[in-house]
């Protein structure tokens, strides 16, 4: 029964029969088979088929969460008894793009070298993600941890927020001094899409759900003080906020790892710099059952231990 409950978690994960097929070496009559099997020895579908389209039943559903947990405690097992061989196997890891782009890749060779024997699937979207639906073993997420009772968190490290603007902006606009000129100027809002208490959800604040103007919150030698901000432009992708702050469109905050070459070239000014925004705290979001493994451990390891060096190296 191993060799048919790996194939179906294989499948869900993927959505497909043939893929699974394909990542596991088999072929897909045998893949099939393993799948009939499994239903025929639970009395019960596990997957819907279609012309277009694979999904789970609510009864495959649960099976592949209790299957997907059974599945790591023997990976789990094999580890205890391998003293040494370093951590094995497959992770799935969900991340935003950004934060991916920017930090994780960077980290991607050190974990292969330190673990040549771990497989690491690396998802960058900004999308809200079901950990178990998904088959994601871990996501790197920034803003504050879930509040849900089967997922748990860790935290990885914290970055700086810079509020920041183009020399060409300021020469056209004016220099923002304080926190009175910042309101009257045109910003480059964050955009909040999908669930909000999602672990895909970006970093919550100070940003803005829906439209309207945002509302971000500074930490000042007098106390906190918000301000309200509104602007030409509002989206979810950091990328695209820098773009458009280093051509002149408005005022935006960034995290300090996408702009710390733009500030040291000039490209970009800091403003008030007595006036803190809030931290982005990183956090590693795992299902309860993929907490203790081995392999989920290792990659938790070194992003904490990589995403504190790179968060101190921006500080100095």
């Amino acid at each position: 029964m191993f060799q048919q409950m790996m194939t179906f978690v294989r499948i869900a994960e993927m959505g497909s029969i043939t893929r699974a097929a394909r990542s596991l070496g088999l072929s897909l009559p045998m893949a099939s088979r393993h799948l009939r099997w499994l239903e025929n020895e639970l009395g019960t579908t596990l997957v819907r088929r279609t012309t277009r389209a694979l999904s789970l039943t609510e009864a495959g559903q649960e099976f592949a969460s209790r299957a997907r947990a059974l599945l790591a405690g023997i990976d789990e097992a094999k580890e205890v008894v391998r003293p040494g061989r370093g951590a094995t196997g497959r992770v799935v890891v969900a991340a935003p793009n950004a934060l991916g782009t920017y930090q994780l890749s960077s980290i991607m060779p050190s974990l292969a070298a330190k673990h040549p024997r771990l497989c690491v699937e690396l998802r960058l979207e900004d999308r809200p993600v079901d950990l178990v639906k998904e088959g994601v073993d871990l996501a790197i997420r920034a803003g504050s941890p879930p509040d849900r009772a089967s997922l748990v968190a860790r935290s990885l490290a914290t970055n700086k927020r810079v509020l920041c603007a183009a020399p060409c902006f300021l020469a056209r606009h004016g220099a923002i001094d304080s926190l009175s000129a910042l309101a009257e100027a045109p910003c480059v809002l964050h955009a909040r899409y999908g669930a909000i208490d999602s672990p895909a959800a970006p970093a919550a604040s100070p940003s803005v759900h829906g439209s309207g103007p945002a509302v971000w919150d500074f930490d000042t030698p007098e106390g906190r003080k918000s301000i309200k901000v509104d602007g030409p432009l509002r989206t979810n992708n950091v990328v695209i906020i820098r773009d458009a702050v280093l051509a002149g469109v408005g005022v935006a905050w960034l995290p300090d790892y996408v702009i710390g070459d733009q500030l040291s070239a000039g490209r970009l000014v800091r403003l008030l710099p007595d006036a803190k925004l809030p931290p982005i705290r990183v956090y590693g979001i795992m299902p309860k059952q993929a907490r203790q493994t081995a392999k989920v451990r290792a990659v938790l390891d070194i992003l904490g231990t990589s995403l504190r060096a790179q968060a101190a190296q921006l500080a100095d």
